[in-house]
C-alpha cells in the first residue's frame, strides 16, 4: 500500500488543469460540475481514504513521505476542510507517532453526540518483523478524536505475526467500532547455511475483524481467516456490517457480512475468472454495493466490477466504457459514484450511476497518471475525490491529490 515519494504537493497546480467532460450520457439532475483539483498543504505523499465527519467537515486521510536523514519515512497524514472557516484543507496533528514508516488507511465518523472519529492505520515496523532473534512488530494503529482531543487505543496483532495493518474503519455507535484488515503470520524460519541472519520463511496472511466495545478492541473470528483478505468495510447498522476483498487462495472477490451473532459468507454470483473487491458501502435505503475489479481471462487485465444486494441477492450491475478497476465508493443524491483506473497504465476515470445509466464524470488532465482511492460525499462539500498524481519520474515525485465538485 506504500509509494515512496519526495516532492511538494504544491507542484499539484502546475501539474493538473482542468479537462473537458466527456459523458456516456447526459448529466444527471443535479450534478455540480467536473471535478477540479483543490489545495491541499504541501508536501509529499499519497491519500487513500475521505469521510464526512459531520455536516460542515471531511477529512481525507494517508500518508507524508519525508526524508530522516537519508532515507525516506513514510508518516501517517490527516486533512480536514470545514466549511464554517474558509480556510480550505489544513492539516489535523495526531497523537505522536515515532513507529517507523507508517500511513492512515481509513478515518470514519461515530454517530451520535460528541464529534467522535477514528482513525487506523498499519502496525509499528519499527520493534521487528518476527524473525528469530530481530524483535516483534508493535500495534497497529488507530486513534480515536473524541470531539476535543485525540487518543491512541492500538490493536494488538495476533502472535507470530510479522507484519499487518487494519484497511478500514467504521462505527455504529461509540461503543460498536468495528474495523478490518489482514496480519502476515510467521509459520517457520529455517536459518540458510552460510547466510548469518539469513532464513528461508514460510508465512500466511489472515483476515483480522476488531471489535472496539467502548473499552478494548476485542478480534472477531471470520471464516475462511487464512484465505480471506478483507480490502474494506462498511456498517449499515449495529448488527449490518460488510467486508469485501478476495479469497487469496483462489483469487476471486468474496464479502462477509456481521449478522450480530457471527461473520457468514455471502454467496455471489459468477462475476469471471478472478477478481477482488475494493469498496463497499450501504446506501440511504439501506442497499449494499461492492466494487472492485474482475478478470475474464487469462491475459485480461480487468474490468470494472460492480456488485449490489437486492431481494436477497447479489447482482451485477455493467459498466460500459471502460477498463480497469474500481477503488473508491460514495452514495450522492444524484446516484452511486465509483472511481478507479486502468490496472497496467494510465487512464483514471470516475462515474456516476442513476439508476440506469452510467455517466462519465469530468476529470482534470494531469502530466501523470491520477491514481483515485477514495471518495466521500456530503451536502457542504459535494463529491470528494482523494489520492494522488503519479510523477513521470517515479514514486519519488508522487504529490497528494484532492478532487471536489464544488
Amino acid at each position: 500500500m506504500r509509494v515512496r515519494t519526495s516532492v511538494a504537493v504544491a507542484a499539484a497546480a502546475t501539474l493538473l488543469a482542468v479537462g473537458t467532460a466527456t459523458s456516456a450520457g447526459a448529466a444527471p439532475a443535479g450534478a455540480r460540475g467536473p471535478l477540479t483539483v483543490q489545495p491541499v498543504p504541501s508536501g509529499a505523499g499519497r491519500l487513500f481514504s475521505s469521510a464526512q465527519i459531520d455536516a460542515h467537515t471531511t477529512w481525507a486521510a494517508g500518508m507524508w513521505t519525508r526524508m530522516n536523514g537519508k532515507a525516506e519515512m513514510d508518516t501517517p497524514m490527516l486533512l480536514s476542510r470545514d466549511d464554517r472557516d474558509g480556510t480550505g484543507w489544513h492539516e489535523i496533528r495526531l497523537p505522536a507517532y515515532d513507529g517507523g514508516s507508517n500511513e492512515i488507511n481509513s478515518v470514519a465518523a461515530v454517530p451520535g453526540p460528541g464529534h467522535q472519529a477514528w482513525a487506523v492505520g498499519l502496525a509499528d515496523s519499527s520493534k521487528g518483523d518476527g524473525l528469530p532473534g530481530r524483535g516483534v512488530p508493535g500495534p497497529m494503529i488507530a486513534d480515536r478524536w473524541d470531539g476535543h482531543a485525540w487518543q491512541s487505543f492500538p490493536v494488538p496483532l495476533p502472535d507470530g505475526s510479522e507484519f499487518g495493518g487494519l484497511t478500514q474503519v467504521g462505527a455504529a455507535a461509540p461503543d460498536d467500532v468495528w474495523a478490518v484488515g489482514w496480519a502476515q503470520i510467521l509459520d517457520s524460519a529455517t536459518p540458510i547455511p552460510g547466510k548469518p541472519g539469513g532464513y528461508q520463511v514460510e508465512d500466511h496472511f489472515e483476515a483480522l475483524a476488531e471489535h472496539w466495545d467502548g473499552h478494548a478492541w476485542t478480534r472477531i473470528a471470520m471464516p475462511d481467516e487464512q484465505s480471506f483478505l478483507p480490502n474494506r468495510m462498511a456498517v449499515g447498522g449495529p448488527d449490518d456490517i460488510w467486508a469485501a476483498g478476495y479469497d487469496g487462495q483462489n483469487d476471486v472477490p468474496e464479502i462477509q457480512h456481521w449478522n450480530g451473532r457471527a461473520w457468514t459468507v455471502e454467496t455471489l454470483p459468477s462475476t469471471g475468472l478472478a477478481g477482488e473487491f475494493y469498496a463497499v458501502g450501504v446506501d440511504a435505503s439501506g442497499t449494499p454495493w461492492a466494487v472492485g475489479r474482475t478478470v475474464l481471462t487469462e491475459t485480461d487485465t480487468g474490468h470494472p466490477l460492480v456488485l449490489r444486494k437486492t431481494g436477497g441477492r447479489w447482482h451485477s450491475v455493467r459498466v460500459p466504457g471502460v477498463k480497469g478497476q474500481l477503488g473508491a465508493l460514495a452514495f450522492t443524491p444524484d446516484g452511486v459514484a465509483v472511481a478507479g483506473g486502468a490496472v497496467d497504465g494510465p487512464g483514471s476515470f470516475a462515474l456516476r450511476y442513476d439508476g440506469v445509466r452510467w455517466h462519465q464524470l469530468a476529470l482534470p488532465a494531469a502530466s501523470g497518471p491520477l491514481q483515485l482511492s477514495g471518495m466521500s460525499y456530503g451536502a457542504a462539500h459535494g463529491l470528494t475525490v482523494v489520492g494522488n498524481v503519479a510523477s513521470p519520474d517515479g514514486p519519488s515525485g508522487d504529490v497528494p491529490l484532492v478532487l471536489g465538485d464544488r
